[in-house]
């Protein structure tokens, strides 16, 4: 369900056959409309933007495809759920991983090996404001791995930066979209949450709790080139994050 539950969602589980072809497909609870993806039986993910509006469709078919089928659906399809029209990303790469979501629903992050695992990956950003996306050359994502895990991935609002965190938070990279360069948060701690950008895209500021566990949580906030800001303990473990005009509140 998405949409504040008035969309539901149906995709394949099953791996695909020679007979028949099934699509993954949006069918709203109000207007009854359906919004068909082009999953071709291949078992799809998607994902919700943070507004509720752009839904995010990611189909990677497997690589022992039968001979003579041609699956069709590799990259991703997005669309707004207003209009229902399809728009591709990626459509030749033969794997993708979706990353995440800019808090205005403009951007997302994915990965992209446009040749699969002998190839080069990159990291994508996609705006979905102008139909545009592209790939991103960063030396370290070669020693990464696919099934790593991706906290953050993070754009900012303007979609000039990247803040990637990788394997449990141990690794936080600030990435500039435009050249591809990298800088490492070096006093980044472990266990990062709610990792949110400035409306200016300055700064960005995230929760964390060290070995001392969940009880106690830190809030840090730091500059676009990962200069460290501000640390303050809070006085309780959970916390909702916004940004006003005096900075981020809890």
């Amino acid at each position: 369900m998405l949409n504040n539950g008035r969309w539901l969602w149906a995709s394949p589980t099953s791996l695909p056959t020679t007979e028949g072809t099934t699509n993954g497909t949006l069918y709203s609870l109000d207007t009854h409309q359906k919004i068909t993806f082009p999953t071709y039986n291949w078992p799809a993910r998607m994902s919700e933007s943070p507004d509720g509006e752009i839904a995010v469709v990611s189909n990677n078919p497997s690589p022992d495809v039968k001979a003579g089928m041609q699956p069709s659906g590799e990259g991703f399809v997005w669309t707004r759920l207003a209009d229902g029209i399809l728009h591709t990303v990626e459509p030749n790469a033969q794997k993708v991983l979706f990353l995440n979501w800019s808090a205005d629903s403009q951007w997302f992050t994915y990965l992209v090996a446009p040749d699969g695992d002998q190839g080069v990956t990159y990291l994508g950003l996609a705006n979905v404001k102008t139909d545009t996306n592209q790939r991103i050359a960063v030396k370290f994502l070669r020693a990464l791995y696919w099934g790593d895990s991706y906290q953050g991935a993070i754009p900012s609002l303007d979609g000039k930066f990247i803040v990637l965190t990788v394997s449990g938070g141990k690794n936080i990279q600030i990435i500039t979209t435009a050249s591809g360069r990298s800088a490492q948060v070096n006093d980044a701690p472990e266990n990062q949450m709610n990792i949110s950008w400035s409306p200016d895209s300055s700064q960005f500021a995230f929760t964390n709790y060290n070995a001392d566990g969940p009880s106690r949580r830190w809030l840090k906030i730091y500059q676009s080139d990962g200069t460290l800001l501000n640390t303050q303990l809070l006085s309780v473990s959970n916390y909702n994050m916004r940004w006003t005009g005096c900075g981020v509140n809890g």
